[in-house]
């Protein structure tokens, strides 16, 4: 039987998501596949969440950080999945709920289908009543958000398939995939990582991104960035970040351009904080840029939306109910 190492990552669990990273870790121990082992990351939480973990959760892993290094921390499970030369490695948020048969239809899909270097999730909102997520999308301009975000459970009818990006918040990657594509870039910090793994899978590697949708679980829409705007200084800067490292040339201009006058964090001081660290981190990008440039493949743009600027979300009185229900604004990925 395959193993599957569980990686998930905490930061202030109880403080940021009440008693929802508790629901979280017994969902993962409480699978049907059983060939598992549960380890969290933590982020150098300062609140009560891994006191709890370890008097609740003997049995699980804890890997303390020294600070809070966003999702770059588990760059440290892949080194150690690498190291073990384990078969599945699965990283998840801490708020998010499995379904108890989650990780046994990932790697039954896994196992049956050799090019599957990612699989990304049918992730619902945490009501269960609306889609938040079935992979990434992007567009030319760079913008990256959640496909199916909004559309109604009950009507859904998204088959398991192809998608350009999984998505950060529960991927489920094979060994061989992982080792090809290399780690999540500490550039990013958070947000957009899941972008660039994913475009350095489809360019470095002969593996594929799949969707899978009997793989179900329910997530807390940005519960970890509640009252903070650093989500959309991250969201900002770091789309900017990933035009300038992969989009060819011409595509690159025109979506410098766009972004220019298009992206914002709402925050006139964080968008010149943007700007600064742009200035500041950009001959580190260029470098980056340099050694896309000698990836297998070119950059996928048959995949993208083909248009520029904001993203076009439907207008369905379905789609704007549900926003309502679970008072989300923000349109892009989580």
């Amino acid at each position: 039987m395959d193993s599957v190492s569980i990686n998930v990552l905490n930061y202030n669990g109880r403080r940021l998501t009440g008693d929802l990273f508790i629901k979280c870790i017994e969902s993962l121990l409480h699978q049907s596949y059983r060939n598992i082992n549960v380890t969290v990351i933590d982020n150098n939480s300062d609140d009560s969440s891994i006191k709890e973990i370890m008097t609740l959760f003997p049995e699980v892993s804890i890997k303390k950080m020294y600070s809070n290094t966003g999702t770059i921390a588990f760059n440290k499970c892949i080194e150690e999945f690498l190291e073990k030369k384990g078969d599945y490695l699965f990283i998840s948020n801490n708020d998010i709920i499995y379904d108890e048969n989650f990780v046994k239809y990932s790697v039954d899909f896994a196992d049956e289908h050799e090019d599957a270097g990612i699989i990304t999730p049918q992730i619902r909102f945490i009501n269960k009543a609306c889609i938040n997520s079935t992979g990434i999308i992007m567009n030319r301009s760079g913008y990256a958000w959640d496909r199916d975000f909004g559309e109604f459970s009950d009507k859904f009818e998204r088959m398991t398939g192809e998608v350009f990006i999984a998505s950060g918040g529960a991927m489920f990657l094979k060994a061989a995939a992982i080792d090809e594509a290399g780690y999540f870039d500490p550039i990013y910090h958070a947000y957009y990582e899941d972008v660039d793994l994913s475009l350095s899978l489809r360019m470095k590697t002969d593996f594929k991104i799949y969707f899978l949708s009997e793989a179900l679980c329910y997530h807390a829409f940005s519960q970890s960035w509640k009252q903070t705007g650093m989500k959309d200084y991250y969201m900002m800067r770091n789309r900017f970040i990933t035009v300038i490292k992969y989009f060819p040339l011409r595509m690159l201009l025109n979506a410098l351009r766009y972004l220019f006058f298009t992206s914002t964090t709402g925050c006139r001081d964080l968008d010149r904080r943007v700007y600064f660290d742009l200035i500041r981190l950009l001959p580190s990008i260029v470098m980056r840029r340099f050694k896309v440039m000698m990836f297998k493949y070119p950059f996928p743009a048959v995949f993208l939306e083909q248009y520029h600027g904001l993203p076009v979300m439907s207008n369905k009185s379905a789609d704007r109910d549900c926003l309502k229900i679970n008072k989300i604004k923000n349109t892009e990925e989580s």
